[in-house]
């Protein structure tokens, strides 16, 4: 799935770390057969159990994963007491599953580092956790380091960046080990979402440049979905990143683009027609990558060719009651309309958002039915902006503050996700809430967004 807000195209957002907690609500394989390891792509499911099980017996492990839905209903008193319930019930299991063990523990960690006094508790559960899956296995170990990772990230630990690149390095040996000098999908993907992270961070790139550029020629040889998603990632991060670094990714960028004017959408039907009908999240994704493609290539007369896609999407996520996917659908579809490629500067109010009010509706009544699930806080700051644009002050407000009384430190969003909050911050005259170090941050990778834009529309 593509994160809110990347430019062009926006994709994946909160998303800006190897396990991607916020961003990915549906599974991106099939289960594989018993005995075999898994596709890579369920290593970066996100900790949170996405499938309801309301019909399995209370006692099992399974069921206990409900609740995230709890949550939803702004009941997180019970969701800890659910989770705890869980926990029990998985220490009493001679042999528990393994994926069930990260979803709780995952889970379980996640509500308690939102509490003040929740930290010593949630490092205690992870070295619990440490004895209970068999880190001799890749993929249990590449998604605990991924929870370490995720945990410093949301207690806001400074070492964040010195750790972030770390787990990179750890997970890049494992993978070694077993790619036997091949360039894998997985190595890609830690090398991508390593990437995400430090653009997103402001950080040096010194760690992964050269890798990705070292394994650059060996991308094009990925299968084609995966290397399609890999060129997302990689232009997204290119654009949003400072000139320095700009500079460094730049013969890597031109070939994307290159690949994006001959064969994107070739390859991009050819996914499509393979697809299995049943396959949503597969569907889902392919629609995103498709979008993100079309933004690229039309630039200002984008919405044109971007309109059906994304009534395609919502069509299919509302089909298939996926009501998460349905609302950060709609968000997409929103931002097209306010985005800087479709809002001349000389009018007051973007003309598409005018003439299409009613997915601004859509969207907020979308919101309103998830809006207690924490990889759905960021979109109240978005709402709020949309408002502000329309000068409804009163809902800007409303839906700003409904976002700063879950007591997310801000610093967990990417850049521009932030450069939004403090533009609204001072909209509101919140002034003393504005963190001026990190406000000078993002503004400068907002600079480095401006010129990676220019570079790829040069000639």
């Amino acid at each position: 799935m593509r994160s809110f807000g990347e430019t062009p195209g926006k994709r994946e957002a909160l998303l800006n770390k190897l396990v991607k907690i916020s961003e990915t609500p549906v599974k991106r394989e099939e289960t594989p057969e018993k005995g075999e390891e898994p596709k890579y792509g369920v290593l970066r499911e996100k900790l949170v159990k996405r499938e309801e099980t309301p019909d399995k017996a209370v006692e099992s492990p399974e069921r206990l994963v409900e609740p995230r839905y709890r949550v939803l209903d702004g009941d997180s008193e019970n969701a800890m007491l659910y989770l705890r319930q869980a926990r029990e019930q998985l220490l009493k299991e001679k042999h528990p599953d393994t994926e069930v063990l990260f979803t709780i523990y995952g889970n379980l960690i996640h509500h308690l580092l939102r509490m003040d006094v929740g930290v010593e508790e949630a490092g205690a559960l992870l070295e619990e956790l440490k004895r209970k899956v068999d880190l001799n296995w890749l993929g249990n170990q590449i998604e605990y380091n991924n929870l370490v990772l995720e945990m410093n990230r949301q207690i806001g630990n400074i070492e964040y960046e010195s750790i972030a690149c770390q787990m990179y390095q750890k997970n890049k040996a494992l993978i070694e080990a077993q790619a036997q000098g091949k360039v894998t999908a997985e190595l890609v993907l830690n090398e991508v979402s390593a990437l995400t992270i430090l653009v997103n961070g402001t950080f040096s790139l010194e760690p992964v440049l050269e890798d990705i550029r070292a394994h650059f020629g060996k991308y094009k040889e990925l299968p084609v979905r995966e290397k399609i998603f890999a060129y997302q990632k990689l232009h997204s991060c290119c654009a949003l990143m400072k000139p320095c670094w700009h500079e460094e990714f730049q013969e890597i960028y031109d070939d994307i683009l290159k690949y994006y004017r001959r064969d994107a959408l070739t390859d991009i039907d050819r996914v499509q027609a393979r697809l299995n009908p049943h396959n949503v999240s597969g569907k889902l994704d392919i629609l995103q990558a498709k979008a993100y493609i079309l933004k690229v290539l039309y630039g200002t007369g984008c919405y044109t060719y971007v309109r059906s896609v994304h009534e395609a999407a919502v069509k299919l996520s509302a089909q298939a009651h996926l009501y998460k996917i349905y609302a950060r659908e709609y968000m997409l579809w929103l931002d097209e309309l306010t985005g800087p490629d479709v809002w001349p500067p000389y009018l007051s109010k973007p003309p598409l958002l005018m003439d299409n009010l009613e997915i601004l509706e859509e969207a907020r009544q979308a919101y309103e039915r998830v809006k207690n699930s924490p990889d759905m806080y960021e979109f109240a700051i978005l709402l709020s902006c949309q408002y502000l644009i329309l000068g409804d002050k009163e809902l800007s407000r409303k839906y700003l503050e409904e976002f700063m009384s879950h007591n997310v430190k801000i610093y967990f969003y990417a850049a521009w996700l932030r450069l939004k909050y403090y533009y609204l911050l001072q909209c509101h005259g919140m002034f003393h809430l504005i963190d001026q170090v990190d406000y000078q941050h993002v503004l400068e990778q907002g600079k480095g967004a401006m010129y990676g834009k220019r570079r790829s529309e040069a000639p």
